[in-house]
């Protein structure tokens, strides 16, 4: 189902998006003695809330619309939510009843290469509807340089990013955003105050080939959006360089008009087996912008 997107400066905030309101508190980092091991920990630590999947997680407030919006940082719990329960990361609602067959759409940056996307290829960029890919390709001036799209049949939990910090010191022991591996590097993963997870995408069917826009479209340079990210990337511990559409449709930015995601919506076009029918994406497009404006 999709849900209603918040604005800021005329621009759609993403679900990922984090907030001003939500900037992170200090981290009240201490090491947590067990029984055989030890690890990192909160001082005031509630395991329930604080540990999800094996892990330490970011402390962060969630606040969504408090403030700015932070285009360069992605809320580590909306990351995490919407990996785990198959939420969109546009709008934050669920994906699974977007198709007859369930499969979920990923839509990224392409790559230099423009190489589609591959069977078990990882990713910390969680699905989305098609609706919603249209209006990151709108917005997003990294999609507009090119993406790719793919339906994936089911993904797999591969391990998380985050900041891994020395047992000794309790420093960073890299300075950058790190991606650690569950069970292969059991010792990491005690050390790791994560800010995202990090999948596989399996049993994949491109929707399209890597497209690109119009040579004569110059785009403003702007950090990744969320679905530019296939695998976790470096950068500050809460998340930057993902989750936003920075400089799309606000002042600061160009503004594509609804002929310029034509291209996405032919290629995102759903196909329902059990009616055997065509959903076109762009009237779903246009139904839920006059939704949005109660028409």
């Amino acid at each position: 189902m999709i849900r209603p997107i918040r604005y800021w400066n005329g621009v759609p905030v993403p679900f990922l998006t984090a907030w001003s309101g939500e900037d992170p508190p200090p981290q009240a980092l201490v090491v947590r003695h067990g029984r055989q091991v030890s690890g990192l920990g909160f001082r005031d630590e509630d395991p329930a809330v604080d540990r999800q999947l094996n892990v330490l997680w970011m402390r962060m407030p969630a606040v969504p619309g408090v403030g700015e919006s932070r285009w360069d940082t992605v809320h580590a719990l909306r990351q995490r939510q919407t990996m785990t329960r198959s939420r969109c990361q546009v709008c934050g609602g669920g994906v699974l009843d977007a198709r007859a067959d369930q499969r979920l759409l990923f839509l990224f940056g392409a790559s230099a290469d423009r190489h589609p996307v591959g069977e078990g290829e990882r990713t910390s960029s969680p699905p989305l509807h098609a609706t919603c890919a249209q209006l990151a390709v709108q917005h997003c001036p990294f999609l507009r340089r090119g993406w790719v799209a793919a339906l994936v049949g089911y993904t797999v939990d591969w391990g998380v990013a985050g900041t891994v910090y020395a047992p000794d010191t309790l420093t960073p022991l890299t300075g950058r955003v790190d991606e650690v591996r569950y069970f292969s590097d059991p010792v990491a993963l005690r050390w790791v105050l994560a800010t995202r997870l990090i999948v596989t995408l399996h049993e994949i069917d491109p929707v399209t080939e890597p497209t690109s826009p119009p040579a004569t479209s110059p785009e403003p340079p702007s950090p990744a959006s969320p679905a530019s990210i296939r695998s976790a990337p470096s950068g500050s511990p809460s998340g930057s360089t993902a989750g936003t559409f920075p400089g799309g449709g606000g002042p600061a930015g160009t503004r594509r008009s609804d002929g310029g995601v034509l291209e996405l919506a032919h290629h995102l076009t759903e196909f329902n087996p059990a009616t055997r029918l065509h959903v076109s994406a762009a009237c779903a497009l246009h139904r839920y912008r006059a939704w949005q404006l109660g028409c």
